[in-house]
């Protein structure tokens, strides 16, 4: 995905930028390790059910849904279930952040949920704007994983592109009442999910304003 975003992502800003993408594929395969087989996949499966609401239940009947959520719900279900890899994942991004400096942060998914969970603690972020996108965070099911309702974040700008047709549980608002969060409404239907981050980028403007 990296060269994609990075095309996209200089298309919308029209200028120049450098990139540095998080590395979280091993600590997932660590995760998985640890796990053994059997509880993950009932990670997996606790992390569908707990997530579907009612009216999503019929949506499920289509193989092709149900297949595409499954796929995408392994490393969501291992972050929510193992306590020890996320705070390996906000370690490794908080030395990335000191490191490389960035002064935007793109978070899509999965993403948004690690820079969520890491920027809720970190000291240094106050001239970053983060952007988010295909976010989970509005889901009531992760309101016990981070203690409560979603809080602001200490960052310059907090942008949520925000597509209510995203069947990846991430078709809810975030709604965050503070002066440095906004959510701009980048509404597209896209295969079985709607949940693609090539078209959130694309649909989206003010993001892109910002950090300009």
């Amino acid at each position: 995905w990296g060269p994609e975003w990075k095309k996209a992502i200089r298309a919308k800003c029209n200028m120049p930028l450098k990139f540095s993408f998080l590395e979280m594929d091993d600590l997932f395969r660590e995760s998985r390790y640890r796990m053994n087989g059997i509880h993950y996949l009932q990670a997996i499966r606790l992390y569908i059910s707990s997530w579907i609401s009612s009216e999503w239940r019929r949506a499920f009947r289509d193989d092709a849904f149900f297949n595409a959520v499954r796929l995408y719900a392994g490393m969501p279900a291992q972050y929510v279930t193992d306590d020890l890899m996320r705070e390996k994942l906000r370690t490794r991004l908080e030395k990335m952040l000191v490191q490389f400096k960035p002064d935007t942060v793109y978070a899509h998914s999965l993403g948004s949920m690690v820079a969520y969970d890491t920027f809720r603690s970190f000291q240094n972020c106050g001239k970053i704007i983060l952007i988010t996108s295909g976010s989970q965070l509005g889901h009531p099911c992760l309101h016990d994983l981070y203690g409560g309702p979603l809080q602001p974040l200490p960052v310059k700008a907090w942008i949520n592109l925000h597509n209510e047709n995203d069947k990846l549980f991430a078709s809810r608002p975030l709604r965050i009442a503070a002066l440095n969060f906004t959510e701009e409404q980048t509404p597209f239907v896209y295969g079985s999910l709607s949940h693609d981050a090539l078209h959130y980028i694309e649909k989206s403007q003010l993001a892109w304003e910002a950090v300009k």
